[in-house]
């Protein structure tokens, strides 16, 4: 029996340290035996992460996806040689690899398998799966296998964090170690740009640096490598940070928190993502309506989104802005709008309807959504589209098993707010979450879902459908309490 994330005897604690040690040893015979330095501490590395995963779910999953993200771009950069199955992997790749089957793991040991059928939300995600990965292997594996191990990671993320996380203590807990995170990444990511632009006013030349000058426009590409990717994590965590704030104490903590609340905001700023700049004032916006504050409250909120601005706008410079944002005011053609998105979207959706009425229901398969970046610019280009990216690739049942899913989560999230459950059970910072998190997945499918498809990209999906799945972890762990006053 577990306890508070803890073994609750010291029977059990010895069975699992000798466990440990055994599996331990006997891996360690295995790899010796192999002579592979590198899977030797990839196994080493799988059991140390089980056993803290399955003692301490909530300090160990936030943490290592946290770890692994302010170091991420940095791991692309360095090629792991496993000579024991005759391979190489990026290190980022092989410590993803890891972290995913040691939450496999650790779901098999704890027997938490079994639950996923008191999970509603989630069993409305089983047949886009399913059909993910039907496609997947029907399509050029040498396209969609890399794929699929990528959405195979983040579902068993999203399914992890929905079994393990089940209190208003561990939910917290998560929100505090992702905004710690958080709060460095954008140091880091508002780092990169400043010392970029200290760069260009030397004349130093900007190629292997943490900056892109792309659209002729400076920007910083953060921890992830890529402005769109750093930033819309940043927007995720943002979430938390305002679900926080309104859990601590006024006074100290809560100025901590706007202050985590600026740089986060001008680390998205850094980026001149218009997606994410957007979408972090927008989901501002909406929690604190959801939070129906009072006129004094309005204006003070006011005043920090004009701070945030004028702050923002200071470090980036209003050139930038203005250039970055041309196109929505006009001087640019049909086929520049979107940075070229609409010309993508064009030639797609002019292919697809080529391939004929089999293929719309059931998909062109995996990779097909290129086509329209290679009729446009000549050159391979997801089309930054997620609800068009499904529909091309995995057709009109492949999309519509998503938009169920969605459907469904938020239905669900909508409910929650409605019942009174989390007041009965005390859980203030559960309804906070909650509430942050219902923004979010307004903002990711109707503003991020339309300019980028995030399916597969593990970076994003780690903070993102963690989060959804562990709110749909403590709302049923809530509504079962409830239930039994």
């Amino acid at each position: 029996m577990i306890n508070n994330n803890r073994l609750s005897s010291p029977v059990n604690t010895l069975l699992l340290l000798g466990a440990i040690v055994i599996g331990s040893v006997t891996f360690a015979v295995i790899i010796s035996w192999l002579n592979d330095t590198i899977l030797f501490l990839s196994v080493f590395g799988l059991v140390i992460l089980v056993a803290l995963i399955f003692l301490y779910p909530d300090w160990t999953l936030p943490a290592v996806i946290g770890i692994w993200g302010i170091f991420q771009d940095r791991l692309e950069n360095y090629t792991v040689d496993i000579s024991a199955f005759g391979t190489t992997l990026n290190a980022s790749r092989v410590i993803g690899l890891v972290i995913t089957f040691a939450l496999i793991l650790t779901l098999i040991i704890k027997g938490k398998i079994g639950s996923l059928s008191r999970l509603y939300p989630i069993l409305l995600y089983l047949p886009f799966i399913f059909w993910t990965f039907l496609q997947g292997l029907l399509s050029d594996l040498s396209l969609s296998v890399p794929y699929l191990f990528r959405f195979f990671s983040e579902t068993t993320m999203f399914i992890g964090f929905a079994l393990l996380i089940r209190t208003e203590k561990q939910l917290k807990r998560v929100s505090v170690i992702y905004v710690v995170f958080g709060f460095i990444m954008a140091l880091f990511t508002i780092l990169f740009y400043l010392s970029g632009r200290s760069f260009l006013n030397i004349g130093v030349d900007l190629s292997g640096t943490a900056i892109t000058s792309s659209e002729n426009v400076l920007r910083s590409t953060g921890s992830f490598g890529g402005p769109f990717v750093t930033s819309t994590v940043l927007v995720v965590i943002l979430a938390h940070a305002l679900a926080l704030w309104k859990a601590v104490k006024p006074g100290f903590q809560q100025l901590v928190l706007v202050s985590v609340w600026l740089t986060l905001i001008a680390g998205i700023f850094v980026t001149v993502t218009r997606t994410s700049i957007i979408s972090a004032f927008i989901i501002f916006i909406i929690w604190i309506i959801l939070q129906k504050p009072s006129p004094k409250a309005y204006l003070g909120i006011t005043s920090f989104l004009v701070l945030a601005g004028v702050l923002s706008v200071n470090v980036i410079g209003l050139d930038s802005l203005i250039s970055r944002s041309q196109e929505l005011v006009g001087g640019l053609s049909v086929d520049q709008i979107g940075s070229g998105r609409i010309g993508i979207w064009t030639a797609l959706l002019g292919e697809f309807y080529r391939q004929g009425p089999f293929a719309w229901l059931t998909g062109a398969g995996y990779g097909f959504s290129y086509i329209g970046a290679l009729i446009s610019f000549g050159i391979e280009l997801i089309p930054h589209n997620q609800f068009l990216w499904l529909l091309t690739d995995f057709g009109a049942l492949g999309l519509f098993f998503y938009l169920i899913f969605l459907g469904g989560t938020i239905f669900y999230i909508t409910q929650t707010m409605r019942s009174k459950s989390f007041v009965k059970t005390g859980a203030s910072f559960s309804q906070s979450l909650t509430e942050a998190t219902f923004t979010l997945l307004l903002i990711v499918i109707f503003i991020i879902g339309l300019f980028w498809n995030y399916t597969g990209n593990i970076a994003f999906n780690w903070f993102f459908l963690s989060t959804v799945g562990a709110i749909f972890g403590v709302i049923q762990s809530n509504t079962i309490e409830s239930q039994k006053e």
